[in-house]
């Protein structure tokens, strides 16, 4: 990527074209419109990026460089029962905020070169195993629930994150932290009603 444009910040440039990519897809959006949405010309753009795929490559490095600086922190938490709240609750905003980046990395790995590609589905699996591992240390220590598979647990908690962009509205009934809570709520005490209640 080369220098930021008429003052242009490489994180308008990602930014505009995550949001283009994520709308109309990543094949039928033109640098010509990526340029138009910043308000800048076509040839100032490809200062910045020498094309399209250079810009894809840069949205998916992104959302994986952040959502991993979120993981690393969670994991290493001091406060053990603490690390699976941290990194849904963490995920889940930076997951919402960066909805567009999200929805590239999951929708147009068919346009990325064959190393990153293969670079993304090894992050994945990682970030998989990474979950996997700290619910199986919280089922060991009583603060998740023991007669849940792990792997499903897993499995419920990246579907929720990584859905969660696609129906969540900032704007609506509930903050995220709600959604959130209310979620890790299900983790750890299911959807069965207290005796009582």
């Amino acid at each position: 990527m080369g220098r930021p444009p008429n003052g242009i910040r490489p994180e308008e440039v990602l930014r505009a074209a995550a949001i283009l990519f994520a709308r109309n897809g990543y094949a039928e959006t033109t640098m010509q419109e990526v340029a138009e949405s910043l308000k800048i010309s076509k040839p100032t753009l490809y200062a910045y990026a020498k094309g399209k795929r250079q810009i894809l490559q840069a949205i998916v490095e992104k959302w994986m460089e952040g959502a991993e600086d979120i993981m690393n922190t969670a994991i290493a938490s001091p406060d053990k029962a603490e690390r699976i709240p941290l990194l849904v609750m963490s995920l889940s905003a930076f997951a919402v905020e960066h909805g567009p980046d999200l929805n590239v990395f999951l929708s147009e790995e068919q346009d990325l070169p064959r190393s990153l590609r293969d670079k993304c589905r090894r992050w994945s699996r990682n970030v998989y195993s990474n979950i996997r591992d700290l619910i199986v240390d919280g089922q060991s220590r009583g603060s998740l629930r023991r007669d849940i598979d792990p792997s499903v647990l897993a499995l419920t908690i990246t579907s929720f994150v990584t859905l969660l962009p696609r129906w969540y509205e900032p704007k609506g009934r509930l903050p995220i932290h709600d959604v959130v809570t209310q979620f890790m709520g299900l983790l750890t005490g299911g959807t069965g009603a207290r005796k009582g209640s």
